[in-house]
């Protein structure tokens, strides 16, 4: 056995010397009131305000946020499914400087590139019946995606926001076209058939309708992302430790996270 004892002292220190790596990278900017990266350690994410809380989010979602457009509507390779633990959040919850900073990050830490183009894609289309079965709601706009309960909850959302977190859970842009204005709350979940589980849920529970069309939608494609080499480590982590107990991927996780 003792060569399972030279392998736990070797690990150990391997992982010290990741550590003090860790403590040596650059700092966010003091722009930031809150910014934190690490290995991912589960699959939820809450976006509320100018803020972002992260137990694992991908490179293409955080591409989408800090640049204003649908994930789906994000063209790139693979590399954009790399997942993240993230806290990212800026004074007085003022959303106009959250995006530019973001971007910021990412352009640095990730090397990103990207320009702007129109595409035909295949889509879904939102619409609603003539009398659609949604409270108008006041508040702070929220989004909570519960990937392993199957669960999704927003608060004081127009549709348009509707259409956007449709697009993460369905995997293909949602084009808004139910001409409906204000804000609303609305809570539904998902089965096995996701597709056909939500699209059915939303007729019944709400009054909205999800058919698939066509439509010419601009895109943002991803020239370039190379990841510091720390940050392509931590997006290896979080796979290698996503099966593991609670406490040691938040441990670990903790211990690896860039501030």
């Amino acid at each position: 056995m003792k060569w399972v004892a030279t392998v736990l002292v070797v690990s150990l220190f391997l992982f010290a010397g990741l550590v003090g790596y860790v403590r040596l990278q650059p700092h966010a900017s003091s722009e930031w009131q809150a910014f934190a990266i690490g290995p991912a350690v589960g699959g939820s994410f809450t976006t509320r305000g100018a803020a972002i809380r992260a137990d694992g989010i991908s490179l293409l979602t955080l591409i989408a946020r800090a640049y204003n457009v649908p994930p789906e509507r994000v063209l790139g390779p693979k590399s954009l499914a790399m997942r993240f633990k993230l806290d990212a959040a800026v004074y007085d919850d003022n959303s106009e400087a959250f995006r530019p900073l973001l971007r910021r990050e990412l352009e640095s830490r990730f090397h990103l590139q990207t320009h702007k183009e129109t595409r035909p894609c295949d889509v879904w289309v939102l619409t609603a019946s003539r009398q659609p079965s949604l409270e108008p709601a006041e508040g702070r706009r929220s989004s909570l995606i519960d990937g392993r309960a199957k669960t999704v909850k927003i608060g004081a959302s127009s549709m348009g926001d509707l259409a956007v977190t449709l697009q993460v859970l369905l995997g293909r842009a949602v084009v808004d076209e139910t001409e409906l204005a204000g804000r609303y709350d609305l809570a539904f979940g998902w089965s096995a058939d996701r597709d056909r589980s939500i699209v059915t849920t939303l007729r019944e529970q709400f009054g909205l309708f999800l058919s698939p069309g066509v439509r010419d939608v601009e895109v943002l494609v991803v020239d370039r992302i190379q990841p510091d080499p720390l940050l392509a480590m931590f997006s290896r982590i979080g796979s290698a430790i996503q099966y593991g107990p609670s406490p040691l991927r938040q441990g670990i996780s903790r211990s690896l996270t860039i501030h």
